[in-house]
């Protein structure tokens, strides 16, 4: 008798395990797959003639470093920062040499809209030619492709 209960608890034991090892486990739920973000229709660089008073600004970084830009202030007072030179030494453009002067800048960039919003980024400064008769004459500038910032109309 105690070998049959003996028996019994091991079948029992060993039911049980066996059950409990061939239970399916609960399947996941199925997640819709995610949509990729959709990417910005690349906007088309041209090349494209602008008008306007030069200025110098200057903004200091959080580390105290100060970082000077030159921006573009057209009729209507939109400012586009003009992008950095690239060459030094014969040759190189000196954009402080245009500050206060008006000038018509001949460059590479894009223009987008947002609503009532133009925004022009400039990304080769081609030309700058002081318009007033002071500064120069048309001076081909070699720039660098990518140094230009963004500016909102």
């Amino acid at each position: 008798m105690k070998q049959i209960l003996r028996v019994l608890t091991v079948l029992i034991v060993v039911s049980m395990t066996g059950s409990a090892l061939a239970a399916p486990k609960k399947a996941k739920k199925a997640r819709p797959a995610k949509a990729a973000p959709a990417k910005a229709a690349k906007v088309p660089v041209k090349e494209m003639t602008l008008t306007g008073t030069v200025s110098k600004e200057e903004k200091k970084s959080r580390k105290g470093t100060a970082t000077v830009s030159y921006v573009l202030t057209d009729a209507a007072g939109n400012k586009i920062t003009l992008p950095k030179p690239k060459a030094k030494g014969e040759g190189a453009v000196d954009l402080a040499d245009f500050v206060d002067k008006s000038v018509t800048v001949v460059a590479k960039g894009t223009e987008t809209k947002s609503g009532d919003k133009t925004n022009i980024r400039l990304s080769q400064l081609i030309s700058i030619e002081a318009a007033d008769g002071g500064g120069g004459a048309d001076v081909e500038v070699p720039m660098d492709d990518g140094g230009g910032m963004d500016a909102d109309f």
